[in-house]
């Protein structure tokens, strides 16, 4: 009766009721906190955002096949008429790569295989009796080579005239070359007390004091040019058309030896103005106008400069040749003259041994000019592949010029790699190899080829890679296994925080830093990472202690020992991945 009785009072006052049940919910809601609190505490683990440098790669695995290269060079000097391959094309043994213009060593294969025959016929007259027409034949031939000796001092004489022509048009022009380049020096396009070579020297001093080298060697290769310049103006001035041939030849080759001084003093104070342009870019620098202007008439000098060179240099290569012709032909005259001697005085034993000797070195100058033909063609020494070629249809190659490189599919490392990865990786990148038999050998290499086509397996699509060793090793065999890390990126001096600070939500980057015994939240922007460690490019400053995990005290992590870490996704490496850290 007493409880029906309590209840009854409670239900007539309803603000007791409301009354008794918050002092309840009050009082649950402080005991259970007073309980669990102690259960619930957490606690975090940190590191440290450091300063270094981060490098990302990606990594596979495939075979290792040996590889040969060989860089083919030109032998023979000429013009490019024809290319037969391209560059990644396979080719067999002997196949036809190139041809350098054959015509002038054909024709001098041909003039070589008629002389051997003049001299075969000439062998075969003088152990014949002498008859009046050998004679007369004998004496026509030294006729004519006399003429033709004649004929090349002629031209030989006209070189002269021609070179002196070519020195009176270069210093036509030659004086206002050299000025300009000293106002590029000299004047003060800068409207200030400096040299422009000074002003350009001071203007980047503070951010690279290696301008002052530019500078230096600006200066001194125009000293260098225009004292040459000065003494070979005043022989030239001493020049006319009755001058010495050998004075002719002379003024040529020092006009050449100047003329190549400008062109090196041009280049040096285009180095000088190309070097400061690029640091005015680089730290965003206000840039005069008037840099634009000398980048420009620099090289309009270099290609007026290099004009005259290439004069210079004809007129005296035309000297030359003309003058080895007359010696060749005054050695030939000498020849037919004894011959003709013995002929008239009739055959003997000597006159047939040097006959035959004629023929012998007919022979071998044959022998010569075939091999010179036939270095006109480029072929393929082994099967293989075109790695490079250096040459297009028309150039002008030089004997020695590099033509291209071919390399077998020996001792190079085989891979794939995913689509995600594929993107990342291009010709050249840096790869380092590591072996499962060798445990002990690293080699480093260079892709050199990347399919442009993938191959789908079981719907994963892979595209196969081929690197070249840098080096080898005799214990390398083909058919090993090879782990190739293809370094894709590297940065230097950055910020970087392990993988596990960073959290990525709809999009956005964020970390928690402990700041005074708190952890607070800020918003991140990241760049490159690899399996340890993640660009961070802004939101958090060197020595901050980042957050990389957490755990609560009472849940199973904590009981287990372990600590949860949550960490978001990132773009920037897929596929196979990888990385690591240099500090």
């Amino acid at each position: 009766m007493k409880l029906q009785g309590l209840i009854k009072t409670i239900s007539k006052n309803k603000l007791l009721l409301a009354g008794i049940i918050t002092l309840a919910a009050i009082g649950g809601f402080f005991g259970y906190k007073a309980v669990f609190a102690a259960k619930s505490a957490t606690s975090y683990v940190t590191g440290m955002a450091e300063r270094g440098t981060i490098t990302s790669y990606v990594s596979s695995s495939g075979q290792i096949e040996a590889v040969e290269q060989l860089d083919i060079r030109s032998k023979v000097s000429g013009d490019v008429t024809a290319i037969y391959v391209s560059k990644g094309q396979e080719v067999k043994k002997g196949k036809l790569l190139l041809v350098i213009d054959p015509t002038d060593a054909l024709k001098t294969a041909r003039d070589m295989e008629t002389s051997l025959d003049i001299a075969k016929l000439d062998l075969k007259k003088v152990m014949d009796p002498t008859d009046a027409l050998t004679l007369l034949q004998s004496e026509n031939s030294l006729a004519s080579a006399k003429n033709s000796e004649q004929d090349t001092k002629d031209v030989l004489e006209k070189s002269y005239e021609d070179g002196l022509s070519a020195l009176d048009d270069i210093f036509l022009k030659l004086p206002t070359l050299i000025s300009d380049l000293d106002d590029i020096l000299f004047d003060n396009d800068f409207k200030t007390s400096q040299w422009n070579i000074d002003w350009y020297a001071d203007s980047v001093k503070n951010y690279d004091n290696s301008v002052w080298q530019y500078r230096n060697l600006a200066y001194n290769s125009y000293q260098t040019a225009r004292k040459k310049y000065d003494a070979n103006f005043i022989a030239y001035k001493a020049l006319n058309n009755y001058s010495d041939s050998a004075v002719i030849e002379d003024a040529i080759l020092d006009s050449y030896n100047t003329i190549k001084s400008i062109t090196q003093a041009l280049r040096d104070m285009k180095n000088l103005a190309d070097f400061v342009d690029d640091m005015i870019s680089k730290y965003n620098l206000s840039k005069p106008s008037v840099i634009s202007v000398h980048q420009t008439n620099l090289n309009a000098y270099l290609t007026s400069a290099n004009k005259y060179l290439s004069s210079v240099w004809s007129a005296s290569s035309a000297i030359k040749n003309k003058k080895d012709s007359v010696d060749q032909y005054a050695k030939t005259i000498a020849e037919k003259e004894l011959s003709l001697q013995k002929l008239k005085n009739g055959a003997d034993e000597s006159t047939i041994k040097s006959k035959q000797l004629s023929v012998e070195q007919k022979e071998n100058n044959l022998l010569a000019a075939k091999q010179s033909l036939a270095d006109h063609y480029i072929y393929a020494g082994f099967d293989g592949i075109v790695a490079s070629l250096s040459v297009k249809k028309g150039d002008t190659l030089s004997s020695g010029s590099a033509i291209a490189s071919l390399i077998t599919k020996q001792k190079m490392a085989k891979i794939s790699l995913t689509e995600a990865d594929i993107a990342k990786v291009k010709e050249n990148q840096p790869a380092t190899l590591t072996f499962d038999a060798i445990e002990d050998m690293t080699l480093t290499g260079k892709i050199y080829e990347v399919d442009s086509i993938g191959t789908t397996t079981q719907g994963i699509v892979t595209y196969g890679i081929k690197i070249v060793l840098d080096s080898d090793d005799s214990r390398l065999k083909s058919g090993m296994t090879v782990n190739a890390n293809i370094i894709t990126d590297k940065k230097d001096d950055v910020i970087y925080v392990p993988n596990s600070a960073v959290s990525t939500k709809n999009g956005a980057n964020t970390a928690q830093i402990m700041q005074n015994g708190s952890v607070k939240t800020v918003s991140v922007e990241t760049g490159i990472f690899n399996d340890e460690y993640t660009e961070i490019t802004s939101g958090i400053n060197e020595g901050d202690e980042v957050v990389t995990s957490k755990a609560t005290s009472g849940s199973s992590a904590a009981k287990t020992g372990q600590s949860t870490t949550r960490t978001g996704s990132r773009s920037g490496m897929g596929g196979f991945g990888g990385g690591f850290i240099a500090r």
